[in-house]
């Protein structure tokens, strides 16, 4: 990093350009200030040229954990050390405010000061007996860093570190990163295995709407090669998306009129909203007939379809030959029958009314009034089907890809090249949007071994297919009625009879069924065998005592985090015969941790130990398993006297602690 100095008596005559590599200092020549300072800058830009080919800007050293509030935006973010401008820097902790809608970063503000002796004393030369005593010297270029957001007013450079989405921390490569050996394996991996896969985790749930309708996606913690390159999760994290669907506008789509009220459904549901509404409705009004014989009397409403009757006490007027409707009146000029000039008389007639509908839904809405046997004309906006995708970028972001709605089969966009795909969000806009695992994931040996497995199977299996064909045409009849079973699923079993044996891996035995019981209310932690300590080696001899912390300096111990109850375990079946009971038992584990940053103490599920794992590949149709819900307390022991957390977040939602 180039800094310009403006200090007075400062020479520094230094150039990259120049290529000089050493300063070869001569016997019987003055030595120059100047010249320390080329010595400085050259050994500064060596440093960094070497530090450059490993290192990035905004890469993290050591520290600088920070903790995102996703629903005020207030950041929390430790003290570390990060590499800027060529060196490490040291970074004090810091808050930082953001917004929690679009994208933003939060990062460094690094500015370099010039002190000299008149901004701290103790520069002075501290030499005594000497006559430079107390007199100045060199001065010193100091760097101050600061987290900040980005664009806001601070003084310094700014170097982003972190990216934040929506109020969700996005996913940051561990340091430090050698890049020309993590481009060396990039390369490779996109050349034998394509690159672009899931390596672990990641997985995808869609959670209730937040209060402003905004889709909310959890991410669980994972590893991905994204063109090559590692991206990790470390942490679960939640992604806030706005609705913002493709929209159809729907004029006048006709409904036939039964009842009054009448509920009416939308033939392309869901309706983002209603335009207009409009039913042929009956009135019956009083009109007076005009000065002369033969005038027209209006009616007091528009949009007039027809007149149903005219009536003046007992009498009752034809249509056609005693009036006529002309536009929105009774025209009396056929010649026939008509009431006096300046009498009233009543008719009754049927027009179109716009009306406002009520109970309005994404599927329907209610309306009064219509005539039954009239159309109710529905103008309104449709939301239409679309498929999404969540895909996790090579700089560790996530973002939802839009496709393209259409009203039937939609289909799912691309996937960006510098992307891979964790899920298909299917958008049906009435609540919570499906989530079906979509992308590539890495198959271990074992997965290989069963395949092959399966392989050998079906080759068998065609085999005796053969065979058994074989058999039916050289003597049908003795073979009518064998039946063939590989056992391979209960595809073969008839469903309509109870089953009371399983078939498991390619064996038709007995059923092993399972049940779970919790952990007995009079183990309250956990406990060991009982046993005696033996001395095995022994050390009886010294030669003498060194104090390992004389000043008795200790770290404060972490907080202690522990669950009731810390362990579950339970029993999950499939859909489907007895066998599900035998094939597929699930039990899970957790051990609970948690981190303190700047008073908030944020607690987390450290390791999941799982028994059985499902895994889903592209284009396959597995039934999902979930772990079941059950209620957990905790208790937080571990702080001094004197300390109080503001607040206690478990997976980015606050708790409350009694």
């Amino acid at each position: 990093m180039t800094t310009s100095i403006n200090l007075q008596g400062y020479y520094n005559r230094y150039s990259a350009a120049n290529d000089y590599d050493a300063l070869l200092f001569r016997a019987g020549y003055v030595l120059q200030s100047a010249e320390l300072n080329e010595l400085q800058s050259q050994a500064d830009q060596k440093l960094a040229d070497v530090a450059s080919a490993i290192l990035h800007d905004g890469d993290v050293v050591s520290g600088c954990a920070i903790a995102v509030d996703a629903s005020t935006g207030a950041c929390s973010v430790a003290s570390g050390k990060v590499f800027i401008a060529g060196s490490v820097r040291n970074v004090p902790s810091g808050s930082v405010q953001i917004s929690v809608i679009g994208s933003t970063s939060v990062g460094v503000y690094m500015q370099q000061v010039v002190v000299t002796e008149l901004q701290d004393p103790s520069l002075l030369d501290p030499a005594v007996s000497v006559r430079n005593y107390k007199q100045p010297g060199a001065a010193r270029l100091q760097t101050v860093c600061q987290w900040g957001p980005a664009g806001a007013n601070l003084p310094g450079d700014y170097y982003p570190i972190y990216y934040v989405t929506n109020g969700a921390l996005q996913t940051t490569s561990p340091p430090p990163q050698l890049d020309a050996v993590a481009t060396a394996i990039a390369s490779y991996d996109r050349d034998n295995s394509g690159g672009n896969y899931v390596v672990s985790g990641l997985d995808v749930q869609a959670l209730p709407l937040d209060a402003s309708g905004n889709q909310i996606f959890s991410i669980g913690a994972g590893k991905a090669r994204v063109n090559g390159y590692a991206v990790s999760l470390s942490t679960s994290i939640r992604l806030a998306n706005a609705q913002d669907p493709d929209l159809l506008p729907v004029t006048s789509e006709p409904t036939q009129a039964t009842s009054s009220p009448q509920t009416v459904s939308f033939a392309l549901p869901p309706a983002q909203s209603v335009t207009t509404v409009q039913i042929t409705t009956q009135n019956t009004a009083t009109l007076t007939h005009g000065s002369y014989t033969g005038c027209a009397d209006a009616l007091p409403n528009t949009s007039v379809l027809s007149i149903v009757s005219v009536k003046q006490g007992t009498t009752t007027y034809t249509a056609g030959s005693d009036y006529l409707l002309t536009g929105d009146s009774v025209d009396w000029s056929p010649g026939g029958a008509e009431p006096a000039t300046g009498s009233t008389y009543d008719v009754v007639y049927q027009f179109i009314e716009a009306v406002q509908p009520s109970n309005v839904t994404a599927t329907n809405f209610s309306v009064a009034g219509a005539v039954p046997g009239t159309l109710i004309l529905t103008s309104y906006v449709s939301m239409l089907p679309r498929i999404d995708l969540l895909c996790l970028y090579q700089d560790g972001s996530i973002k939802v890809v839009k496709g393209q709605g259409t009203l039937y089969s939609p289909q799912m966009p691309s996937v960006p090249p510098d992307a891979i795909s964790l899920a298909a969000i299917y958008q049906n806009w009435t609540g919570v949007p499906t989530v079906q695992p979509y992308g590539t994931r890495t198959v271990t040996m074992q997965e290989m071994s069963a395949l092959q497995a399966q392989l050998n199977s079906v080759a068998e299996l065609l085999a005796l297919t053969r065979l058994q064909t074989n058999a039916n045409q050289r003597a049908q009849a003795p073979v009518v009625g064998v039946y063939v079973d590989p056992f391979l699923d209960d595809s073969q079993r008839d469903a309509g009879v109870a089953q009371t044996a399983v078939v498991m891996r390619g064996v038709l035995t007995l059923p092993v069924t399972a049940d779970s019981f919790g952990m007995g209310s009079d183990v309250s932690a956990p406990a060991v065998n009982p046993s005696t300590n033996v001395v095995a080696i022994s050390q009886t001899l010294r030669t003498g005592v060194q104090s390992v912390n004389p000043y008795q300096n200790f770290t404060p111990p972490p907080a202690q985090v522990s669950l009731n109850p810390a362990v579950d375990r339970f029993t999950q079946y499939q859909s489907g015969n007895i066998g599900s009971s035998t094939e597929y038992y699930y039990g899970q584990i957790y051990a609970p941790g948690g981190t303190t940053i700047d008073g908030t103490f944020y607690a987390h599920w450290s390791t999941v130990t799982s028994l059985s794992v499902n895994t889903f590949l592209a284009g396959s149709t597995v039934q999902q398993t979930n772990i079941r819900q059950i209620p957990v307390s905790f208790t937080i022991k571990g702080f001094g006297a004197g300390e109080i957390l503001d607040k206690v977040l478990f997976d980015g939602v606050t708790v409350t602690a009694s």
